[in-house]
């Protein structure tokens, strides 16, 4: 008798505990809140973009869009709805902080691997990666990117669908919110999704340069190997051009981030300036040999980089210059042909070896 009952509570208990498991997969997979196998169901639940390595790729998967703006934590402030009135069609933004040339262009592979749609990719090119390896990832610690979100591999899954955090963090609490009184549903939209907005306390010179700069004495010049040159051309066409010629309907909008002149001070002071300035050129001619890919730069624009009201940091820049960005690539403003990028990246070095930088403290 003894035997039996336990044997009947180790059923029940087994029962249970399969139930409670498949109760946790459906709940997870129905509600799916970074969009793994369906797009987001915003009639039922409000969704919050919050994550990006995390939703983007599901971004890239489930929603509809036709135009599409990625890159680094500067991309962040860009709003889809100003991209939308300029370029037309239906804009997404997915960025990756401290991203590589290699992990953006991953993401841009994929979505055009998913959406035949997609005719238009604005992306940033940041200097400060453009000596990277062709093969660098993400330069954080690389087990906080779920790759079970990335592959085709369904087996792996189970970390998603089986995630304690995920089940009591996002998706109990969606189905909680549901029954409040005066809930709406929908989704973050994608002006606001990662978008950081400071004080103006945290722009200017105070910020970005707190201990303020010697005066500078400028490095030995460190000038472009050959070797290097050639591991950036192979980054351009390995991170860049290659899906580009896969999709050669889609226009492609690549802009090279205006760090600020407190950035390059750093770079003359160590004289590796030389060498990023000549890797733009070899950038710049491997953008030129493919018509739909357009190439931006500002940094002539010392008015614009020397502005440290403009920074909190030496890298980031307030909305104002992401909006400013998206007029001025829409009207041709800044952009990079084979005709003037000679005598642009002569001005460029120029305004970089001689900029008063002391006087932009004041």
């Amino acid at each position: 008798m003894r035997h039996r009952r336990e044997k009947l509570w180790t059923a029940l208990f087994a029962a249970a505990f399969f139930l409670g498991v498949s109760a946790a997969v459906w709940a997870v997979a129905w509600v799916d809140p970074f969009f793994h196998f369906h797009a987001p169901r915003t009639g039922e639940y409000f969704y919050t973009l919050d994550n990006q390595r995390s939703q983007n790729d599901g971004i890239t998967r489930h929603f509809k869009y036709t135009g599409l703006i990625t890159g680094t934590s500067v991309t962040k402030n860009f709003r889809a709805s100003q991209a939308e009135e300029l370029f037309g069609g239906r804009f997404i933004k997915i960025a990756f902080d401290g991203a590589s040339y290699r992990e953006v262009n991953e993401a841009v592979a994929r979505a055009l691997e998913r959406n035949p749609g997609l005719r238009t990719v604005i992306r940033g090119l940041d200097l400060e990666y453009i000596l990277a390896p062709r093969d660098e990832m993400w330069s954080a610690d690389l087990t906080l990117r779920p790759v079970y979100l990335y592959d085709e591999n369904p087996l792996n899954d189970v970390h998603y669908v089986l995630n304690r955090d995920i089940l009591f963090s996002r998706v109990i609490p969606m189905m909680i919110d549901r029954g409040k009184s005066g809930f709406r549903p929908g989704i973050t939209d994608f002006d606001r999704y990662d978008r950081w907005r400071l004080s103006p306390d945290w722009f200017g010179p105070g910020a970005v340069l707190p201990d303020g700069l010697e005066e500078l004495v400028p490095g030995e010049p460190v000038h472009l190997t050959a070797e290097q040159a050639e591991e950036v051309q192979a980054s351009v066409r390995q991170n860049l051009t290659d899906a580009a010629d896969r999709y050669p309907e889609t226009e492609f909008y690549c802009f090279i981030p205006p760090d600020c002149m407190g950035w390059w001070y750093r770079k003359v002071e160590d004289g590796s300036v030389y060498a990023i300035v000549e890797a733009e050129r070899v950038m710049m001619e491997e953008i030129f040999r493919h018509p739909n890919v357009r190439l931006y730069s500002w940094n002539d624009r010392t008015d614009l980089l020397g502005n440290l009201d403009n920074y909190t940091d030496t890298v980031h820049f307030g909305e104002w210059v992401n909006e400013w960005i998206l007029t001025a690539m829409k009207d041709g403003d800044g952009l990079v042909t084979q005709e003037n990028c000679e005598a642009l990246l002569a001005r460029e070095l120029d305004g970089f070896l001689h900029f008063d930088y002391q006087g932009m403290l004041n």
